[in-house]
């Protein structure tokens, strides 16, 4: 079945609210990170750890591709083990403060020894103890040195995609939906993406977090639509729903695909929620 005929059988009542990831709908990943490390390069020598900010970024680096570019995926994975969002973003924060500590302490070391061998060779070594940071005493204080990082570079910020608060605005205050972000972040941090944008948080609703948002959409009955520049149509995964057998009443379950429908960009989905409501 195509993600077009499974709409169809959506109940005839139009959706009241709208749920937007942040990374790769409203913001465009590619654009974002060089700028997230640039702020974090900044930001990082100024907080109790200190140490040089180009081995914080190239520490970010390294832990950024373990965490999303492996085929291990350790995001999905912390998301998975997680029982809800706080113990999700505890993980993730203590996960990429040790990660880039070890990284940084790594890249000192190799630098003392290179000049250590470097002395060696022109004047007789004057060898020291290298630079090493030290590790905040308790995991609350590694947690916030984490998330103020965060707020820090999500505040200064700005990758979001051609045409996408254009659409938001459109879906909000043209067509009435009630919009609200779903994404892997902190509250506050999502709140000072939007401000950098020139709009204020879609909705200050409670954080949660599940394995596969998509899915879990689709199964308590939401449409779905991915936004992707790339062809991902036959190559979700196919779920089981439940819905009502219009010839006599009761609960079938069925097999449809976990995408309804797929757009290029963000600012595409008024046009497609407005044909929503002209087909009714």
């Amino acid at each position: 079945m195509s993600p077009e005929a499974a709409c169809q059988n959506y109940p005839r009542r139009m959706p009241q609210a709208i749920f937007l990831d942040s990374g790769g709908v409203i913001n465009d990943n590619s654009r974002r990170a060089p700028q997230w490390v640039y702020h974090l390069e900044q930001y990082m020598p100024t907080t109790r750890l200190g140490g040089p900010g180009k081995l914080w970024g190239e520490a970010n680096a390294i832990l950024s591709d373990q965490l999303f570019g492996s085929e291990d995926r350790l995001w999905d994975k912390f998301i998975a083990e997680s029982e809800d969002f706080k113990s999700f973003y505890r993980t993730y924060c203590l996960y990429w403060m040790n990660g880039t500590i070890g990284l940084v302490n790594d890249f000192l070391r190799r630098e003392h020894e290179q000049n250590i061998a470097l002395q060696d060779q022109v004047a007789g070594s004057t060898e020291k103890e290298p630079l090493q940071l030290a590790y905040p005493e308790t995991e609350a204080e590694l947690i916030e040195i984490a998330h103020n990082a965060h707020l820090y570079c999500t505040a200064l910020v700005q990758a979001d995609y051609p045409g996408a608060v254009e659409a938001i605005m459109r879906l909000k205050f043209e067509q009435g939906f009630d919009m609200y972000t779903c994404s892997g972040e902190a509250a506050n941090e999502l709140e000072l993406t939007f401000r950098t944008l020139g709009i204020s948080t879609l909705s200050p609703s409670a954080a949660a977090s599940t394995e596969h948002i998509l899915a879990w959409a689709k199964i308590h009955g939401a449409r779905t639509v991915l936004i992707s520049d790339k062809n991902r149509k036959g190559k979700e995964m196919m779920i089981e729903v439940e819905e009502v057998d219009e010839e006599n009443g009761k609960l079938k379950k069925k097999m449809v695909p976990v995408v309804d429908h797929q757009l290029e960009s963000l600012a595409q989905l008024p046009d497609l929620t407005a044909s929503w409501k002209n087909s009714r």
